[in-house]
């Protein structure tokens, strides 16, 4: 259902794209970075506590605009 709304480089949890998918796409990144400059930065981080500051009621309207069936919404 929500396969088509995603990135290619979304590769969390979705079938057929796991660590290997992303290592590929990483690596054709820096190919192409390298192709233009010798030289580049990258930064790596991890936002502590992510999904528990999301606003779930935020959150469930927006599926509810994509989820039309009840059931499937109670879970």
């Amino acid at each position: 259902m929500f396969e088509c709304s995603l990135i290619d480089t979304n590769v969390a949890t979705r079938k057929g794209k796991g660590s290997g998918y992303g290592i590929l796409k990483l690596k054709e990144y820096i190919h192409k970075i390298l192709l233009k400059q010798d030289t580049f930065y990258y930064l790596k981080f991890d936002i502590k506590k992510y999904f528990f500051n999301i606003d779930h009621e935020i959150l469930k309207q927006l599926l509810r605009r994509k989820i039309v069936e009840p059931d499937v919404l109670n879970i």
